[in-house]
């Protein structure tokens, strides 16, 4: 019978200069490889054969799957945003949700609306006041003015109204 000349993988190493030969990287990844546990820690600068190389495979797996969940964790954040902008434009279509610049501009029209209806009260109450014969008579001019005012303001506007009114009005000045 024939003796098995080879030696077994279990007894071969490689030296550091060999390993950073064949993988490319060097003796300092490779020992940060082995803290991390892929493979035990070099001896007098010697790595185990059959243990790098199948701690080196497990590395490159293990690399190759993260990339594999980053990418499709990518593609189910792109899936939700695109779905929350289809949600987005349905609940626009049936004006469950605004436009925030189109509200902006409703508001800028009440807000004006308001302003000049409350700046204009002096002038049209001030005329009247003279003839009050007291200062209850005066409290009550004053009271139904801006109550009227009031009523005028809670009537309902239409905002696309709006929008166009404080952007003619802007043209204007």
């Amino acid at each position: 019978m024939a003796k098995n000349t080879k030696p077994s993988l279990d007894k071969l190493t490689l030296s550091a200069d060999e390993l950073s030969s064949i993988t490319g990287t060097t003796d300092r990844r490779h020992r940060q490889l082995a803290k991390e546990g892929y493979y035990p820690q070099p001896v007098r600068g010697e790595y185990k054969f059959r243990e790098t190389l199948s701690g080196l495979l497990r590395w490159h797996r293990d690399q190759a799957a993260k990339k594999t969940g980053t990418l499709a964790e990518e593609k189910q954040r792109k899936l939700k945003a695109e779905r929350m902008l289809i949600e987005l434009h349905l609940r626009r279509e049936n004006r469950e949700a605004l436009d925030a610049d189109e509200v902006r501009r409703a508001w800028e029209f009440i807000g004006m609306n308001m302003r000049q209806r409350f700046m204009g009260l002096p002038a049209k109450i001030a005329p009247r006041l003279p003839f009050c014969k007291s200062v209850t008579e005066m409290e009550a001019a004053l009271d139904l003015e801006v109550r009227e005012i009031l009523t005028e303001l809670s009537r309902p506007i239409k905002f696309s109204g709006a929008a166009s009114e404080v952007d003619d009005e802007d043209e204007k000045d």
